[in-house]
């Protein structure tokens, strides 16, 4: 009995002795994760939320946040630390977490480089750095964490190649480097993920074309290299990859026919080509090989040939891209309109005709379509109003005629309506106030005509109103309204009457008025700068307003351009000094400020400084300097404002029109100016100082036309007379330049050769 227990003690006590062999071993390998992970939390320099506070020498780091260890080895296992905020570098103890399978690090602020010390994780499947801020080259060493299967380091700011020994990782799924700047070509290597399922390397500094390995991704769903500079013809093998489901090609210069394989796969639900310079032409029944299509994106190519005729078979079809190719004309497909799913449509600027066929008004799911810049005639079909979820409509640069639909403002989802540069006619339809999310309405360049309803202007949603050149009349009336959003309100051009509306200067978006060649009348109200705090440019040109400029003017502090009903800057300065009741001292005269529009008429811009001189005031002071080179002598030794300050920048001004030469070149030196330059020129030398561009070559009444440069030439001086109170003033000045300009005009007329030269 005896003999028999002895072995039994000492298997229990061998078991025993084991037991705790094994248990210290254990202790020590979780004491190492823990210095581990404690390191890793030294390197952190900020956690706002403190989600590592209770990481401490004293607790046990199972129970820490973001930790997670095996049950049965008692290891650390995972470490999931994603959107913490947290900021730092990775620590390269880090390292010795020899049993971590998964880390996940992303959407924090972690910079630096990543550590090589992390290439000893020989377990680790999930390595995910995305949306930090690491830099540096992708380590070639990553090659050897030969289990991965998830490597995500995108939207960080990774440089350099794509390491070879990636082909080392055959276990990998996904491959996520998008948002980074990792340069050169993708290496043929690639092909070796034979498990690869997701390859994202858009938005980078990719070049070269895509390599024929590519094809033998077998298991690849998605592959997206979008904003790249990749460029080549698609390898056809890419349509044998029939497990693929999303192709994200886009923003590159890929060229050469797309290859029919991509259009031939039953998986496929998402086709991005856009802005490439893809050629040739599509098949004519698309949507044969492709039955689960939710997205077409083929735009800004030079795709040519007809437009498919055949769509009935994309049953799933969402978004459908086909603008600005090169389509040969022909009209929009009839068959679209068995795409009851489609929400969003795009075939502008396809040179496509005929009229905007009556199918695709089934399509009672769209939400945007865009047929504009094309040669579409007829009318805009009344059952347009079917549309009922519409909130994008572009029609513009067609041929369109008739009236605007009352069906089309029935659509309460509209917010952007485009009908630009037609032929529609009309007036413009009352339920446009049903639109109440209405925000863009551009309807210039046709020729509505009648009263603006309304109601329009009753929606508080308008940011941008462009009603310019058409035929509309009548007041600017409207309804209870608030026009906080309303940004740019474009009227010119039509034959509006009466007051301009007080809305307007109750908008305090408004950036841009433009209300020129109409028939307003009345005064601007005194109050119209005290609520347009960004207005930038104000146009009533060519109306029939009287008074005065507001004194209220200086308010509007963002203000570059007031186009009045003037007809050239000098006038406008004459204006401006004595022909307001309130005086105006624009203060800072200079080239920059002087604007020509499209019949190069001058308007003078830029109030940022000006300054309202009060009843018999002649003067005031200021700290604020104008711009050197240009200001009066007493408004930058002493801060002096007149109206002499501004006719002495007038004749700099003037001076650096006919010389060509800023007041600032750098011939100007030691005494000499810009002035001095002229006046002793003066008035036998002016050729030697005129800007060449303003004579006529090989002109034998070259001194006749001295002669009235001269006279300009003198007009500057005498603006420039260094004594404010014996400088010319404005009114003088636009004499003078009108007998200049009706002599020159005269020799004109006398000698016809003129005509020939100017």
């Amino acid at each position: 009995m005896l003999s028999m227990r002895k072995p039994s003690c000492f298997v229990f006590i061998f078991l025993l002795h084991f037991l705790m062999i094994s248990l210290a071993c254990s202790g020590d390998d979780i004491t190492t994760d823990k210095y581990a992970l404690l390191a890793f939390k030294s390197f952190v320099t900020l956690d706002p939320y403190n989600f590592l506070a209770r990481w401490s020498i004293s607790s046990f780091p199972c129970n820490w946040i973001g930790v997670t260890c095996d049950a049965h080895h008692r290891r650390v296992k995972s470490l999931h630390l994603s959107g913490m905020n947290l900021i730092g570098i990775i620590s390269p103890q880090l390292g010795n977490l020899s049993s971590l399978t998964e880390l996940d690090l992303s959407n924090n602020n972690f910079h630096g480089r990543i550590p090589k010390e992390l290439l000893r994780l020989h377990r680790l499947k999930l390595f995910n750095l995305s949306y930090n801020d690491f830099h540096g080259q992708v380590p070639t060493w990553i090659g050897a964490l030969s289990t991965l299967q998830d490597l995500d380091l995108c939207n960080n700011s990774f440089s350099g190649f794509i390491p070879t020994s990636l082909s080392n990782l055959s276990r990998l799924e996904t491959l996520d480097w998008n948002f980074n700047f990792i340069e050169g070509t993708i290496p043929s290597e690639i092909g070796s993920l034979k498990h690869l399922k997701i390859l994202r390397l858009s938005k980078n500094k990719l070049s070269g074309a895509i390599p024929q390995t590519i094809s033998n991704l077998s298991s690849l769903e998605r592959l997206s290299l979008s904003y790249n500079t990749l460029s080549g013809g698609l390898p056809r093998e890419i349509g044998n990859l029939q497990q693929l489901q999303i192709i994200y090609l886009s923003n590159n210069q890929f060229s050469n026919s797309i290859p029919a394989s991509i259009f031939n796969n039953s998986m496929m639900q998402y086709i991005e080509l856009s802005n490439n310079n893809f050629s040739g032409s599509l098949p004519t029944n698309v949507c044969f090989g492709l039955p689960n299509l939710a997205r077409l994106y083929a735009n800004e190519n030079d795709l040519s040939g007809p437009i498919p005729s055949i769509w009935h078979q994309c049953k799933e079809l969402l978004e459908l891209d086909l603008s600005n190719n090169r389509f040969k004309g022909g009209i929009i497909p009839i068959d679209i309109g068995n795409l009851t799913n489609l929400q969003f449509l795009y075939l502008s600027n396809n040179s496509l005709q005929g009229e905007i066929p009556l199918s695709l008004f089934n399509i009672s799911s769209l939400r945007e379509i865009s047929l504009g810049r094309n040669n579409l005639q007829g009318n805009i079909p009344i059952p347009i109003g079917n549309w009922a979820l519409l909130e994008r409509l572009d029609l513009s640069y067609n041929s369109l005629t008739g009236e605007i639909p009352t069906s089309l403002f029935n659509i309460s989802s509209l917010t952007v309506v485009y009908l630009t540069s037609n032929n529609l006619k009309g007036r413009l339809p009352s339920s446009i106030g049903n639109c109440t999310l209405l925000e863009y309405l551009y309807l210039e360049e046709n020729s509505l005509t009648g009263e603006i309803p309304p109601s329009l202007f009753s929606s508080s949603s308008l940011r941008e109103v462009y009603l310019t050149r058409n035929r509309l009349n009548g007041s600017l009336r409207t309804s209870t309204g608030n026009q906080t959003m309303l940004e740019y309100l474009h009227l010119e051009d039509n034959s509006f009457t009466g007051e301009i509306p007080q809305f307007i200067f109750n908008a305090p978006s408004l950036g841009e008025v433009y209300l020129s060649n109409n028939h307003f009348n009345g005064n601007l109200p005194e109050e119209m700068c005290h609520q347009l705090p960004l207005l930038e440019v104000f146009g009533v040109v060519n109306n029939q307003l009287d008074g005065s400029i507001p004194k209220s003017i200086s308010n509007c502090t963002s203000l570059l351009a007031l186009y009045l009903d003037l007809n050239s800057f000098s006038a406008a300065l004459e204006y401006l000094h004595h022909g307001s009741s309130t005086p105006v001292v624009h203060c800072d005269i200079k080239p920059s400020n002087i604007l020509l529009d499209e019949d190069m008429v001058a308007h003078l811009s830029d109030f940022g400084i000006a300054k309202l001189l009060g009843e018999g005031q002649m003067e005031i002071y200021t700290k604020t300097l104008a711009t050197i080179g240009y200001m009066a002598p007493e408004y930058g030794s002493q801060g002096i404002v007149s109206f002499q300050g501004d006719v002495y920048s007038y004749g700099i001004l003037l001076m650096e029109m006919l010389t060509r030469k800023k007041p600032t070149d750098e011939m100007f030196v030691q005494g000499m100016s810009l002035k001095d330059w002229v006046s002793k020129s003066m008035p036998h030398s002016i050729i030697n100082i005129l800007d060449v561009n303003l004579l006529p070559k090989d002109d034998q009444n070259i001194g006749s036309i001295l002669s009235h440069i001269s006279s300009l030439f003198e007009l500057a001086l005498h603006c420039c007379i260094d004594l404010p109170g014996a400088r010319i003033n404005m009114k003088d000045v636009v004499v003078t330049l009108n007998r200049i300009k009706a002599s020159f005009i005269k020799d004109i007329r006398d000698t016809p050769k003129y005509l020939n030269n100017y």
